[in-house]
Parts: C-alpha cells; sequence; structure tokens
C-alpha cells in the first residue's frame, strides 16, 4: 500500500502535501491486505504559493489502488475544490484542473508528477491563468502512522518547494520558467479492501 499524499501534487497544493514526503531508500509502505483501495484527504486548507499571489483550496483529496500488500510506489489521482486566489486584487475564486494528470509516490520521499503529452495542470480564475507542467520531481515532507491494528492510517506533512510554473492574464501579470513556487499542507490516507472495509496501512522504514 502506499502513501498518496501530495506533489504538485504533484502537481500541486494539498495534493502535495498528502503526497510529498521524505523517507530513506529503504522505507516501504503497508497494508494488511493485497489488493487496497485507498483515499486521502487534507487537513485543514492547504496553500499553494506562487508570484501571482496564494492559492488555498478548501478541498484536496486523492485516491489511488495497491494491488499489493507491499510496495515502493504508488499512482494517485488528485482532486482540488473550493480553490482561492489571494493576490494584489483581493480573493480570486479559481478553479484547479488536473487535465489527467496524477503523481507517482515513491519510497525515497519523491513525487513524480505526470501528465498526458501536451497537458499540464491549469489553475484558472477571472483574468488570470496559472500552468503546472508535469514532468517534474519533488520532495519534502514527513510521515506519521496513526491508529492501531485495522484502524491504522497515515498522516503526511508537506513542505515543497521549488515548483514549476507559468503564468498570465491582467490580473496576474505574465511570467514562465519560474521555479519558486511552494505548496504546505497535511493529510490522511485511509484504506479499505474491495468489500469497502477498513484495513490498516502504515510506513515503515
Amino acid at each position: 500500500m502506499n502513501r498518496t499524499f501530495k506533489t504538485v501534487c504533484t502537481t500541486m497544493v494539498a495534493a502535495l502535501a498528502l503526497s510529498a514526503g521524505a523517507s530513506s531508500a529503504s522505507a516501504e509502505f503497508h497494508s494488511e491486505v493485497a489488493h487496497t483501495i485507498f483515499s486521502g484527504s487534507q487537513e485543514g486548507t492547504g496553500t499553494f504559493t506562487v508570484d501571482p499571489g496564494t492559492i488555498h483550496c478548501k478541498k484536496a483529496t486523492v485516491s489511488g489502488t495497491a494491488t499489493t500488500a507491499t510496495t515502493n510506489s504508488v499512482t494517485v489521482t488528485p482532486r482540488l475544490e473550493e480553490c482561492t486566489l489571494t493576490s494584489i486584487f483581493g480573493n480570486i475564486a479559481v478553479t484547479v484542473n488536473m487535465n489527467e494528470c496524477d503523481a507517482i509516490i515513491t519510497t525515497n520521499g519523491e513525487g513524480h508528477s505526470i501528465c498526458p503529452v501536451g497537458k499540464s495542470v491549469t489553475v484558472s480564475g477571472p483574468g488570470c491563468t496559472i500552468t503546472v507542467p508535469g514532468g517534474q520531481t519533488l520532495l519534502g515532507g514527513t510521515f506519521t502512522n496513526i491508529g492501531s491494528g485495522s484502524t491504522r492510517e497515515i498522516r503526511g506533512h508537506g513542505n515543497v518547494t521549488g515548483i514549476k510554473y507559468s503564468y498570465s492574464g491582467f490580473t496576474c501579470g505574465s511570467g514562465s520558467g519560474t521555479e519558486n513556487g511552494t505548496s504546505t499542507g497535511t493529510g490522511v490516507i485511509t484504506a479499505t479492501n474491495t468489500e469497502g472495509a477498513h484495513v490498516g496501512i502504515w510506513h515503515q522504514i
């Protein structure tokens, strides 16, 4: 089983927090069962800071499936909702479109953003579009095991820097090739078996 906590989010924001981590190369993610269906959600509000301002998303979730009880990587699908860009013009409602981009999370603490050819994550609102390309490798966070037995879950604390992005529009200006994006957040991953019963998952070094 694996973690699914965050990467610009790979692609960005809290999905990043949900999937960024700093673990050793020998670390593994474990589940009580081989076929594990997991889901994660952020605690509080995640942030993604770029030159035009700071993006806050009230809802950030990830989902994925593992087919072995022990794994070194997992592919997760992030979803970000109810997002706002706080800029010099005030608060602007924005929509985050993952455009079929996913994240591969590995046990060495890396989050790899993957997107179909020609697609990127976009954050769009009135007069502002921020584009976060795939193909990025990001890390920065820690894991904490919580609960016991079949209630075990994994909490991820993310603090990601160096996120690449570009932006354009009359409310956010323009910039390209920028690599100073940061994302922070905390998320919890829980898991079930194929029958919907909760199963324990944990991170082990």
